[in-house]
């Protein structure tokens, strides 16, 4: 996400604020009172934010968020992408920020409010370390306000709490930051998917027009039935909506005796995929290919899709949710009727 990008899409949430910056008193949260701007710097200079710290009370892991020159990025994710939704969002919230009341600077009243100082014992607040070229803000985030709406904060070395006019979707995790999305192509897209086991079996799904209901199972071993239309075509779905639930480096696992997976979409886009164990869970990388067609047929909006998958996918590897790891390993005989009861019907 490019600066001029990240500057074009703030803009217009922070016109209205800018304007009535102008009307009303106040210049940061230490001398700001009702209707003021909680932190007038961050209005003024929220496109020079270079990164932003989250550390969770009680001793949870510190998250670093990290801008670099395209996009957002974890560091204890090992640089994997941010979720630039969610920080856009937390962002803009925060620059918008009005201050509701002030409330108490007494620190031994900072517990109910939920603004104590995150080492301080059985402190529940979240502290927003916001860096910006030359400065530091540091925000703590308290209890939501669930009578009147908003939230507490307090600024860090300053003793004076207010309830503001945002609440705050502050995540405590890593992964609450990563974008989990990893691909959503979905069954209506699909013309033909193969797994290949390591053994060599082969379970194919195919469609011969995107207008038939069904996909039809490759290869049922004479007599035998399939089990339902249902769980043939539930396997033409194993990359719809599909999110990670963890993510590292392909560099730093060793893919051994994967099960592989070809889709084939019917505008020509190819999805391969290794489905993998490791430590005792499901794992997967993925690589998308447009078809290779001679350069004047070369159908751009395919290659440009190809790339926006790759550009998120390549050199990681991603663990799966058990229901998707045990679609995408499917073998023939758990698509068919048990031969004893193909032979009673």
């Amino acid at each position: 996400m490019s600066r001029q990008h990240f500057s074009f899409l703030l803009v217009a949430s922070l016109v209205l604020a800018g304007a009535l910056a102008l009307l009303l008193p106040g210049k940061t949260g230490e001398d700001t009172y009702g209707g003021g701007l909680f932190i007038k710097q961050l209005e003024q200079r929220i496109n020079e934010v270079d990164s932003l710290v989250v550390t969770p009370g009680q001793g949870g892991d510190v998250i670093h968020l990290d801008r670099g020159k395209q996009a957002w990025s974890i560091r204890e994710l090992e640089g994997y992408p941010a979720d630039w939704a969610r920080l856009r969002e937390l962002l803009v919230n925060l620059a918008n920020t009005r201050v509701i009341e002030a409330k108490t600077s007494n620190s031994a009243y900072f517990s109910r409010l939920g603004v104590q100082d995150i080492g301080d014992e059985g402190a529940n607040s979240r502290l927003l370390e916001i860096k910006l070229p030359g400065e530091a803000l540091g925000i703590i985030i308290g209890n939501e306000e669930s009578a009147r709406g908003g939230q507490y904060v307090r600024m860090q070395g300053n003793d004076q709490s207010y309830l503001v006019d945002q609440q705050f979707d502050v995540g405590i995790r890593a992964m609450d930051w990563a974008q989990t999305e990893i691909i959503d192509l979905g069954s209506a897209l699909v013309a033909e998917l193969q797994i290949v086991h390591p053994d060599g079996e082969a379970v194919t799904i195919r469609k011969v027009s995107a207008d038939d209901s069904d996909f039809s199972l490759q290869g049922i071993p004479s007599g035998q039935k399939i089990r339902s239309a249902w769980t043939v075509n539930s396997l033409a779905n194993n990359f719809s909506m599909l999110r990670m639930e963890a993510v590292m480096p392909a560099s730093a696992v060793t893919i051994e005796d994967p099960v592989s997976l070809k889709l084939l979409s019917f505008s020509g886009l190819e999805i391969a995929a290794d489905v993998f164990r490791h430590d005792e869970q499901g794992w997967i990388s993925i690589q998308a290919k447009a078809p290779e067609f001679n350069e004047s047929l070369a159908n751009e909006s395919l290659r440009g899709e190809a790339e926006m998958i790759n550009e998120r996918v390549n050199g990681w590897v991603f663990r799966l949710p058990d229901s998707k790891f045990d679609s995408m390993t499917r073998r023939m005989e758990d698509l068919l009727e048990a031969e004893d009861q193909g032979e009673n019907n």
